[in-house]
């Protein structure tokens, strides 16, 4: 069995174990990794990650598990066409895997609390499992006694609590017309089942068919036919079962379009269905035989998207007080449960000596709630992991990740977002290069035009140092906020970006600083007019062109200029090359410091013969800004300066790569030779009667 364990970010030595199972059934818990609660996520370019920061990995080591074997990457090594799968059956593998891994993978865990959790359809796949697990450390064979419950989000679990709800949860939200629900508490009434008109009582799976639990169909009658209609949902209707208040337009587009057909049609080579024989109606029974043979008091967390029509919130909490009233659980309040100040759902209690049952609901949450309120649900699962009697409003010492309650992004229409990722990039690198010019030349407008009364040189240094740290740091995530050429260039130089992009990089980065110098300009023209009388000129005791671009000193010739910038900038991108590699450990949000701190140090020790331009786009961009203001002056100026603060800088970036690459680059130890010594070897594999499992490198918490 294939499995995925992501080590603790806070204590991953002492922290439990969380063992997670995907739903389905049939679906691969790697999936989930990458698109729920691992973490990190994957870009839309389907190449490159980025932080998940809402990972359920914050307070517990996870351990993903492909369930059942020819899920994902697990396999049957004796039967490679292995391929049909039962509830029993499942539930034994996974237990198998359970022992195997506690024996021989991860023994340190063997002494450490471990909870299983999961969704959907593993509502049935935990409570089966918990069951074995519950009667094998009351018989003594399960390797580890700390087992201490489980946590379900949208479970299935008993379909027909869930299927009954679903019609009166589509009821309540306009699905459903008020003349055929009048109709249907007539026509859905059976004779001792339930009480007429009072639709709660109602059992509508009685006018159903069904094979395996899953699947269900009319039985013909009238009721069976209204129930029938509630439940589908036609091709045409784009509605998403399971966020109900999320659109799905253009879902058809591409399964459509004329070239997509033969790519699907060659692609479906397996049986399209019955390769899972759900075995059972309800859960009930597995809770029964838990309750009464476990040894300790055991957690159960079930969680709902209150907007899931899938395994809506209403069946399984009527499951849960099932449960308690059958055992005489203490019922709590239903009281709000709030994350960052603002109610996040409502939660219920059940207490009773064997078990404890919480149930929650998760507000503008569908199926999949990690994905939908990640800091919610991290913070709901990282309580239930670490607290004997969990409190959904906080997390004891804990370090949640900020953000906000509910992301403001699901809201927008989803076509606000751009679809390409290279254009993102570029978007993003044009408005951090636009407030880098803007605060650094605007520093440089307030000292000149205050003729020293508002700062000096030391002032404009610190100025354009900050601007760099201030305005990498917005970009730092989406195309690391390169601001300067010569940096994105270095950067495809080392092989790091790709010729594409820091060509488009340069555009935007020199679009933006013509913006940010024209925005500054702007600001500061009454001033300017104070200091010159209204009349521009490039040079002379009322020049301002050097306000806005960097002009040599009086004594500097052309090799001059280019060989300072050749040294200045090399310096910038080899320490910036030092800061981006990966193998030096340093934390992203230090990049764009070390990055201020640079240019201020070069500022310091080469700013006499030239003004250290060290950017092309900072000088380009604003040059052509200037030209609208002082003409063919911003060009011809300084004896037609203006090429040397742009070629300078772009031979400098290459040289500062080249040194680093040469005496640091390939002296160092590669990913590759990292990587290796932690995979172990292949013939190491432990195997479980005939199934191996195969470990992918652990996941290292985060620095």
């Amino acid at each position: 069995m294939f499995y995925w364990l992501t080590e603790s970010k806070s204590d991953p030595g002492k922290d439990p174990l969380a063992v997670y199972y995907s739903g389905g059934p049939g679906c691969s818990s790697i999936g989930e990794t990458f698109e729920e609660m691992g973490p990190f996520y994957v870009n839309r370019d389907g190449k490159s990650l980025y932080e998940n920061v809402y990972a359920w990995n914050a307070r517990a080591n996870v351990l993903y598990m492909d369930s059942p074997i020819s899920v994902g990457f697990s396999y049957d090594s004796a039967n490679q066409s292995f391929n049909f799968a039962t509830d029993e059956q499942t539930a034994q593998q996974n237990y198998n895997g359970m022992i195997d891994f506690f024996k021989r993978v991860g023994p340190e865990y063997a002494k450490r609390d471990f909870y299983l959790t999961g969704s959907s359809y593993s509502g049935v796949y935990q409570p089966m499992l918990a069951q074995l697990i519950v009667d094998g450390i009351s018989r003594g064979t399960f390797p580890n006694v700390n087992f201490r419950g489980f946590a379900i989000g949208n479970g299935y679990l008993d379909a027909r609590e869930l299927n009954n709800a679903l019609v009166m949860w589509s009821a309540y939200h306009g699905k459903v017309s008020i003349r055929d629900w009048e109709r249907m508490k007539e026509v859905c009434y059976q004779p001792g089942v339930g009480r007429q008109y009072d639709m709660d009582s109602y059992d509508f799976t009685k006018f159903l068919h069904t094979d395996d639990y899953l699947d269900y169909r009319s039985d013909g009658s009238e009721c069976g036919n209204m129930t029938m209609k509630i439940y589908e949902i036609p091709d045409d209707e784009g509605l998403n079962n399971y966020m109900y208040y999320q659109e799905c337009w253009g879902y058809r587009d591409g399964i459509e379009m004329e070239q997509t057909s033969p790519l699907l049609r060659s692609g479906l080579t397996g049986p399209n269905g019955g390769d899972y024989k759900a075995s059972h109606e309800s859960m009930m029974q597995f809770f029964d035989q838990m309750i009464a043979q476990t040894r300790t008091q055991l957690k159960v967390l079930l969680y709902n998207g209150d907007v899931d029509t899938v395994c809506n919130y209403l069946g399984d909490a009527r499951f849960a007080k099932r449960i308690a009233e059958k055992y005489g659980m203490q019922e709590s309040e239903r009281t709000r449960w709030k994350w960052r100040g603002q109610t996040a759902g409502w939660q219920q209690r059940y207490t009773g000596k064997q078990m404890i049952i919480d149930v929650l609901t998760v507000k503008g949450a569908g199926h999949f709630v990690p994905n939908d309120r990640g800091g919610a649900s991290v913070q709901i699962i990282s309580a239930f992991l670490n607290q004997d009697q969990p409190d959904y409003n906080l997390m004891e010492k804990s370090e949640l990740p900020e953000g906000f309650a509910f992301p403001t992004s699901r809201y927008y229409p989803d076509r606000l977002r751009i679809r390409n990722q290279l254009a993102r990039e570029c978007l993003c690198e044009f408005i951090c290069t636009f407030f880098f010019l803007l605060l650094g030349v605007g520093c440089v407008l307030q000292v000149k035009t205050s003729k020293g009364e508002l700062g000096g040189f030391l002032s404009i240094n610190l100025g354009w140092g900050l601007a760099v740290a201030f305005s990498c740091g917005m970009g730092i995530w989406l195309s690391g906020g390169h601001i300067n050429p010569s940096v994105s260039l270095t950067q495809w130089f080392l092989g790091r970006l790709t010729l594409k992009q820091a060509l488009w990089f340069s555009v935007a980065q020199t679009i933006g600083a013509f913006a940010g110098t024209a925005c500054a300009y702007l600001n500061y023209i009454e001033a300017l007019n104070d200091f010159d009388g209204g009349q521009r000129v490039a040079e002379g005791d009322t020049g301002s062109l050097c306000f806005l671009v960097t002009c040599p000193a009086s004594y500097t010739s052309y090799m001059t200029g280019i060989f300072d910038q050749i040294i200045g900038t090399g310096v910038l991108t080899a320490t910036m090359a030092a800061m981006l590699d990966k193998r030096n450990g340093v934390n992203k949000w230090l990049h764009p410091i070390f990055g201020g701190l640079s240019v201020m140090l070069i500022g310091m020790t080469f700013a006499k013969n030239d003004s250290y331009p060290i950017n092309p786009a900072r000088d380009l961009g604003a040059r052509a800004f200037a030209a609208i203001i002082y003409g063919q002056a911003a060009f011809t100026a300084y004896n037609h300066w203006w090429w040397v603060p742009i070629v300078g800088p772009l031979i400098g970036g290459f040289v500062g790569g080249f040194v680093y690459l040469i005496f640091i680059d390939i002296h160092s130890s590669s990913n590759r030779e990292e990587r290796d010594r932690k995979i172990a070897p292949t013939d190491a594999r432990p195997k479980i009667d005939g199934f191996t499992l195969t470990p992918l490198p652990v996941h290292k918490p985060f620095q």
